[in-house]
C-alpha cells in the first residue's frame, strides 16, 4: 500500500470539502449579522 499516494488522495477530496465548508460557515456569519443589525 502506498500510503503517500492515499494520503494525497484524501487530501484532493477533503479540501474542496473544507472550503465550502468554510464559505457555508461565513454566509451563515454574514446572515446572522445582518439579521441581528
Amino acid at each position: 500500500m502506498s500510503l503517500p499516494a492515499n494520503a494525497l488522495g484524501l487530501l484532493r477530496v477533503l479540501f474542496p470539502v473544507e472550503r465550502l465548508g468554510g464559505l457555508f460557515h461565513l454566509l451563515k456569519l454574514i446572515v446572522t449579522r445582518s439579521i441581528l443589525i
